[in-house]
């Protein structure tokens, strides 16, 4: 992105099979603790090893993609992932290395001279890139998928629903 606000690139990561992995991993230490195991070294650091490949995955993406467009800085979300866990997918939020991925892409791109900044997370998606407030976005159309109605936003993509 330039000082206009302008995205002249956007890749999205995908790593299927490693979260696929991850999530059978996940699942078979939850059967084991249902059937009374509370002690699974093996499964346990089968899931720790997947984790951590995907933080490395992502960390060279991330930073690849700095590198190859030649960035000034790299930003991210402060996130607070810290306190109680609530939901039905806390365990997997609690692997998420999302600290450990900022600090890994800090040490690959100080190398090359492009800075880390961090930005409150609150409101980024909603305000505008260049500082002018928020975005209005119009609805312009309906349709339905799988029976459920879809809202064609102007200026962002099409949300399907799970």
């Amino acid at each position: 992105m330039d000082r206009g606000g302008t995205i002249h690139e956007r890749k999205i990561l995908s790593l299927t099979r490693e979260t696929d992995q991850l999530t059978h991993s996940i699942n078979r230490i939850k059967k084991a603790q249902q059937h009374g195991n509370t002690r699974t070294p093996r499964l346990w650091a089968r899931a720790k090893g997947l984790n951590h490949d995907i933080a490395v995955k992502t960390t060279a993406f991330i930073s690849g993609m700095a590198i190859a467009h030649d960035v000034d800085v790299v930003i991210f979300e402060h996130l607070d992932l810290g306190g109680k866990k609530r939901g039905s997918k806390k365990q997997r939020l609690h692997l998420w290395k999302a600290k450990a991925v900022q600090s890994m892409v800090e040490l690959r791109v100080h190398r090359h001279g492009i800075r880390i900044s961090r930005v409150n997370a609150w409101n980024t998606s909603r305000l505008a890139y260049d500082g002018t407030g928020s975005i209005k976005r119009q609805v312009t159309e309906f349709r339905l998928y799988g029976g459920k109605a879809l809202r064609s936003l102007k200026g962002a993509a099409v949300v399907r629903p799970l």
